[in-house]
């Protein structure tokens, strides 16, 4: 009797087609995996301002250490970050709380090489101008938050 001689295992095209698949089914997954943990550094980080905000506005409003409050947002040489102070000037006034921007962050307002200053004033907790703040990711350009302070010191994003 013969018998067939059938080889079993797989060919190369098969082996090259099934690793092709994988690898582009990695890349996909990991592309995904990674804007979306972008997107959450970003939405995460716009809540941490605007709890800033909102906490300055009420240290000013109560009086907390007899002062204004306000944050600054700085985009300059410096680094990039925003910080609680208290007094009437970032340069005069006392540090609180010092938050740095992540990696996959970037502030669009204020522009590069500027800081900005939202201070409100005590017992009222008027801001001394209206705001608008705006954050973005780095790798994705058309991705951004704007928080905004206007004339009556609420805060909206």
């Amino acid at each position: 009797m013969l018998k067939n001689k059938r080889s079993s295992g797989f060919t190369l095209v098969e082996v090259v087609l099934v690793i092709t698949f994988m690898a582009l089914l990695l890349t996909i997954t990991l592309g995904n995996f990674f804007g979306t943990r972008s997107k959450y550094a970003l939405s995460t980080t716009s809540e941490k301002i605007v709890f800033d905000l909102r906490l300055a506005y009420e240290n000013a409003r109560g009086q907390k250490d007899g002062t204004a409050w306000g944050v600054r947002l700085n985009n300059d040489a410096s680094g990039q970050f925003f910080e609680i102070f208290s007094g009437d000037t970032y340069a005069g006034g006392t540090k609180s709380s010092r938050t740095v921007l992540p990696a996959e962050v970037k502030f669009i307002a204020p522009a590069a090489g500027s800081n900005t200053d939202v201070l409100f004033a005590k017992l009222t907790g008027l801001p001394a101008a209206s705001a608008s703040i705006t954050i973005g990711l780095k790798n994705f350009a058309s991705v951004t938050k704007t928080i905004t302070v206007n004339a009556n010191g609420t805060v909206t994003y």
